[in-house]
C-alpha cells in the first residue's frame, strides 16, 4: 500500500461516494461478463446507509492523500443458529448419545462474508484492496466468524489472485445457467 494512502471505518458521509464506487464495481463486472448492466433500479444510498447501521455488517474505505475515498471493501456476519435449538442442539443430543467430542463436518458457524471489494482503477496495485479485505476479514473474525467466504466473477483472475494472497482458498465453484443468455440446457 502507497504510504500516503489511509484505510478507516466507513462512516455516513461517505455514502456518495459509497455508491458511486458500487456502481463502477457493478459496471467493472459486466465488462468482464461481456453484459450490458445497468443498475438505474439500484437505490445505492439506501443500500449503504442501511449497511453502515447494522451491527453485522462492516465497511472500510481506503482514501487517497488528498482525502478522497478510492476505494471500498465490505462484509457480514451470518450468525448461527443458538445452541440450544434447531440443528445445533440436534447435534449437541447426538454428541451425547455417541459420547464424542468431535463435532460433525456439517455444524453450523457463525460465518463471514465479504460482499464486495473495489478499488478505483488508477490506484490499483498499490495494496489497498489487499489491506481492505484483511480489515474487512479482522472485524468479521473479532464479530465470531469462524470462516469467510466471498466470491469472484470467473473472468477476474486478478481479484481471484488478490482474494488468494490474502488467504483465500477455492472451496467450490458456481455454475451458472442464464436464460437471458439463450442457453438451451443442452
Amino acid at each position: 500500500m502507497e504510504p500516503n494512502n489511509r484505510i478507516r471505518r466507513a462512516v455516513a458521509t461517505d455514502v456518495s461516494r459509497l455508491v458511486s464506487l458500487h456502481r463502477a464495481l457493478v459496471a467493472d463486472q459486466a465488462a468482464r461478463k461481456g453484459e450490458d448492466r445497468r443498475n438505474a433500479e439500484f437505490d445505492g444510498f439506501a443500500y449503504f446507509e442501511r449497511r453502515l447501521r447494522d451491527p453485522r455488517r462492516c465497511a472500510f474505505v481506503a482514501e487517497s492523500e488528498a482525502g478522497e475515498v478510492i476505494g471500498y471493501c465490505d462484509g457480514v456476519l451470518i450468525p448461527s443458529r443458538p445452541a440450544g435449538g434447531g440443528v445445533r442442539g440436534a447435534v449437541a443430543r447426538l454428541k451425547r448419545r455417541l459420547k464424542t467430542s468431535e463435532p460433525p463436518l456439517l455444524l453450523p458457524r457463525t460465518e463471514g462474508y465479504l460482499a464486495n471489494v473495489y478499488v478505483e482503477t488508477a490506484h490499483r496495485r498499490e495494496g489497498l484492496a489487499s489491506t481492505l479485505v484483511r480489515m474487512v476479514v479482522d472485524w468479521l473474525v473479532q464479530g465470531g466468524a469462524e470462516v469467510v467466504h466471498t466470491d469472484t466473477i470467473g473472468p477476474n483472475r486478478e481479484a481471484r489472485r488478490m482474494f488468494e494472497s490474502t488467504g483465500f482458498a477455492v472451496s467450490s465453484i458456481r455454475l451458472t445457467w442464464d436464460s437471458t443468455r439463450g442457453d438451451s440446457g443442452s
